[in-house]
């Protein structure tokens, strides 16, 4: 591990060793082929997803704030349960307000257990890595019947270790520990400073996990 500039909305927190920042409120290729790594998987981090969202599923996109060219591109991809597809969230021309996602809704009538750590699969480009200096701001929710039950921000400088775990399209997983249950899951993407990167793909999405990630979380403030 390497200390790191941890940022939220683009005001320095300490330095930490952690590969990512993430604050938490709660505990914490049809279109594009193959990701690299384990598809689904997590190269090499220490989550996984192990229960993915499909059959019977639904998903939908949404943006916030002023996104001009905000886009996810083949959404019903992190559902279709294919590990060879994913959606993309780009943040071409977007205010640093501004952000776009996707939510996926569970089979009709079916309710997860608090407990469970859902999230998505996701990777980054590789070719993107080279112009980027930070994630973008990568924000995990969980709803039920609507309601939003809890949810994780995250974002962190690309430092050249990070680079390292990123690099060749690696997956890597991002969930959140629950303590409520829920019907659905949603990742809200948002670029917080200049720079961050303008594109992450999603693999999946997940009702569980077996772990939140390799991302240590920061309590709420």
């Amino acid at each position: 591990m390497s200390r790191v500039s941890l940022f939220r909305f683009g005001t320095s927190l300490a330095a930490a060793t952690l590969l990512l920042a993430c604050t938490s409120n709660g505990p914490g290729t049809g279109a594009g082929g193959n990701p690299g790594g384990t598809p689904g998987g997590t190269g090499g981090n220490q989550a996984a997803c192990t229960a993915s969202i499909s059959n019977g599923a639904s998903v939908a996109t949404h943006k916030t704030g002023l996104c001009l060219l905000c886009s996810v591109s083949n959404p019903n991809n992190v559902i279709d349960s294919d590990p060879n597809n994913y959606a993309s969230i780009n943040l071409d021309l977007s205010l640093l307000t501004a952000g776009v996602g996707l939510s996926v809704n569970g089979p009709s009538g079916v309710t997860y257990p608090a407990g469970q750590i859902p999230g998505f699969t996701l990777f980054v480009p590789n070719p993107l890595l080279l112009s980027a200096t930070v994630l973008p701001q990568i924000k995990i929710t969980t709803f039920l019947g609507g309601t939003q039950q809890e949810s994780s921000t995250f974002s962190q400088l690309l430092t050249l270790d990070l680079l390292g775990l990123l690099s060749n399209n690696n997956p890597f997983y991002l969930g959140i520990k629950t303590t409520k249950s829920f019907d659905a899951v949603d990742i809200t993407v948002a670029p917080i400073v200049a720079g961050a990167l303008a594109t992450l793909n999603v693999v999946n999405a997940c009702s569980d996990g077996t772990g939140v990630g390799v991302f240590s979380p920061l309590p709420t403030p």
